[in-house]
């Protein structure tokens, strides 16, 4: 297994766009700074959450969250 270390996320950005890998390929990504990697999360998941009210009736809702998140 190949290990890089130390790289900017726009390195990083460089290198996925660069490599051809195949679909079953795994990438394990250390974050230092464990507040910014929770926020992170937290923040996907909230998106994941309003993906999900979309078209299910709850139309003001849903606006609501997505405007307050711009």
């Amino acid at each position: 297994m190949s290990t890089i270390e130390h790289l900017t996320i726009s390195e990083l950005k460089i290198l996925l766009l660069t490599l051809e890998l195949p679909p079953d390929a795994r990438l394990t990504v250390t974050i230092d700074d464990k507040q910014v990697a929770e926020k992170a999360l937290k923040q996907q998941r909230a998106l994941a959450a309003m993906r999900k009210l979309k078209g299910c009736g709850n139309g003001h809702l849903h606006a609501t969250l997505l405007r307050e998140k711009a």
